[in-house]
C-alpha cells in the first residue's frame, strides 16, 4: 500500500492534504504526567485548559473530514480513587458539526490517565 507519514500539529493538519479524507483516528495529548497525588480540583482544572486546546483541533478535523465520515479520537480521563472525570465538551463538539456516536473509557488498574474514545461522525 502507499502509505504516507505526516507530523504536524493538529491545527496545521489541513495544510498537508489536498483533499478531504475519509477517517481519522488520533489521540490527543493528554496532559502532564499524572502521580495520583493530584486533588480533584487540580484535575479538573487541567482537563478544563486541555479542552480549550482540543476545540481549535477538532475544528481542523472537521474540515479535513468528507461529509458524514468519521473520527476516533482517544481524549483522557483522569482516575481519583474510585472517581473518573472527563473533559465535558459534547455541546462544542456539536457545535463544530460533529455528532457523538459512541464511546469508550479504557482504563487499566493503577491507571491514572485512562482513555476516553470518541467516536465523532463528521455531519
Amino acid at each position: 500500500p502507499n502509505i504516507e507519514l505526516y507530523e504536524s500539529s493538529a491545527e496545521k493538519l489541513s495544510d498537508q492534504f489536498n483533499e478531504s479524507v475519509d477517517a481519522i483516528v488520533t489521540e490527543t495529548f493528554l496532559g502532564q504526567p499524572r502521580n495520583g497525588k493530584e486533588t480533584e480540583l487540580d484535575l479538573k482544572n487541567e482537563l478544563e485548559k486541555l479542552t480549550k486546546l482540543y476545540i481549535p483541533s477538532l475544528r481542523t478535523i472537521h474540515k479535513l473530514l468528507k461529509k458524514n465520515k468519521k473520527a476516533v479520537i482517544a481524549f483522557p480521563a483522569y482516575c481519583h480513587g474510585n472517581q473518573t472525570f472527563f473533559t465535558n465538551f459534547e455541546k462544542e463538539i456539536k457545535n463544530i458539526g460533529f455528532t457523538v456516536e459512541n464511546r469508550w473509557l479504557y482504563k487499566r488498574s493503577g491507571q491514572y490517565v485512562a482513555r476516553d474514545i470518541m467516536l465523532l461522525k463528521r455531519l
